[in-house]
């Protein structure tokens, strides 16, 4: 199975602040630094430092050749990375808190400049079974979904951020969908917050589907049919949470092509974020498969497996 990351290259600015200002009032940074970002380019990462073979597809402009560079330093192939000439990067803007959170301003930039023939002389080169891991910070999500589906790829979707047109997409052939808690309370159009009652509402509109459901700080639940997986976070000290989801995710899709118990998956791709979360940037705080594998050895959290019961409840 080789992988595909379909999806976005950013540059990260980032402002260290002392708190997240209220509207009208004027906050000084702390300090000032860059990094590469984009949850394309994090998720593409993240799956070549567990091990897999990848390959990054997207747009940038002139000033974010940098980023195909580190690309191809971590191991990912970018032949299928547009340059646009007249076009600028994406660009995120991140105010961080001294306890890691942080608030993000986001210029799509290139990323918004993808185009149906881009993404079609793309996906000609995978085959049936390949697999697909996509966002929603390029254009044309959902024609890159249908094309993928139509070829019979295996989709790993991260609907981030959640739109309406996503919200009105038909997610009958995406085998694997991705979210937090408030991404699925806006796809499920409810108030509730309650993983097991989102995993319930979502098994019944989305029966096909499998559902990954990231709790932060929490953990993260993997609902496959109706068997429903548990895996907690490991307890570390936040630096910096940016990334982190996308470092769960790029691991997670390792796990799946190896081919892995679900336990397994889950418990690596843990603890790859809780590593994340732990060290400064996005795709400059993704651990290596090595890392990973001493930080399990310390640890003794397991994942835990029940049944999703009553679906109707």
């Amino acid at each position: 199975m080789n992988i595909l990351v379909f999806g976005s290259l950013n540059q990260d600015i980032v402002y260290d602040i002392d708190h997240f200002g209220q509207p009208g009032e004027t906050t000084k940074a702390r300090q000032v630094s860059q990094y590469p970002g984009g949850k394309g380019l994090n998720q593409a990462i993240a799956a070549s430092q567990a091990g897999s073979p990848v390959t990054m597809a997207g747009c940038i402009g002139l000033d974010g050749t940098w980023l195909t560079a580190l690309l191809e330093e971590k191991g990912v192939q970018t032949g299928h990375v547009h340059t646009l000439e007249a076009a600028r990067t994406g660009t995120a803007i991140i105010e961080r808190d001294p306890a890691g959170h942080n608030r993000i301003l986001l210029d799509p930039g290139a990323n918004s400049l993808c185009t149906l023939q881009q993404i079609q002389d793309t996906l000609t080169a995978y085959q049936p079974g390949d697999l697909l891991i996509c966002q929603n910070e390029t254009s044309l999500t959902r024609q890159l979904v249908q094309e993928a589906g139509s070829r019979q790829l295996q989709i790993l979707f991260n609907p981030a951020p959640m739109t309406a047109d996503i919200r009105d997409m038909d997610l009958s052939g995406v085998p694997w969908l991705a979210v937090n808690e408030t991404e699925c309370a806006q796809l499920l159009d409810t108030g509730s917050r309650d993983p097991l009652t989102l995993c319930r509402l979502f098994r019944r509109r989305y029966p096909e589907t499998s559902l990954l459901l990231t709790l932060g700080s929490r953990g993260a639940i993997c609902l496959q049919n109706e068997q429903l997986w548990f895996m907690p976070a490991f307890q570390v000290k936040a630096v910096d949470t940016t990334g982190a989801g996308d470092t769960w995710l790029g691991y997670f899709a390792d796990g799946l092509r190896r081919g892995l118990p679900m336990g397994q998956v889950m418990k690596r791709a843990s603890a790859a974020a809780a590593l994340a979360v732990a060290r400064e940037g996005a795709a400059s705080s993704i651990p290596e498969d090595s890392q990973v594998e001493d930080f399990l050895q310390s640890q003794t959290e397991e994942p835990e497996k029940t049944v999703l019961s009553p679906l109707s409840a």
